[in-house]
């Protein structure tokens, strides 16, 4: 536990929470400007936001923003860069997990497990990137 930074765990989590938040917002936003006016706007973002487009590009859109949370995570965190971003993957995927079962249930379990399986991994392809940029071999020979 030593070698965990919760400042590079929180920031990435920052990113990867606000920006998967703020494209969802935005994307909302930006479909109920485009779609014809019904005079009930909650009731238009409600039904985009079950719409196949939606729920296909706002998972996407947070898995890349997943990614780059595990880069900063990575690049904040001083030592340990891929245990660092691995628990932020984790930390990332338990938030998720409390949203799928509070905030919108749950109507494909199975797909909901896949992705929160991809948010690890997408944490983790975050640091692995970051630590090859950086020239770090992610896979030290003993």
């Amino acid at each position: 536990m030593k070698d965990i930074s919760f400042k590079a765990v929180v920031i990435g989590l920052l990113v990867d929470i606000g920006g998967t938040f703020l494209f969802a917002f935005a994307f909302g936003l930006l479909a109920l400007m485009l779609l014809p006016s019904t005079g009930d706007e909650i009731k238009q973002i409600d039904a985009f936001s079950r719409t196949p487009v939606f729920r296909t590009i706002t998972p996407i859109v947070g898995l890349l923003f997943t990614g780059l949370g595990g880069y900063m995570t990575a690049r904040i965190s001083k030592t340990a860069e891929l245990k660092n971003t691995l628990f932020m993957g984790i930390a990332s995927a338990a938030f998720g997990m409390i949203s799928i079962f509070t905030l919108s249930g749950s109507e494909h379990l199975w797909l909901d497990m896949i992705a929160l399986i991809l948010t690890i991994l997408f944490a983790l392809l975050g640091g692995y990137v970051r630590m090859k940029t950086k020239g770090t071999d992610p896979h030290p020979r003993v």
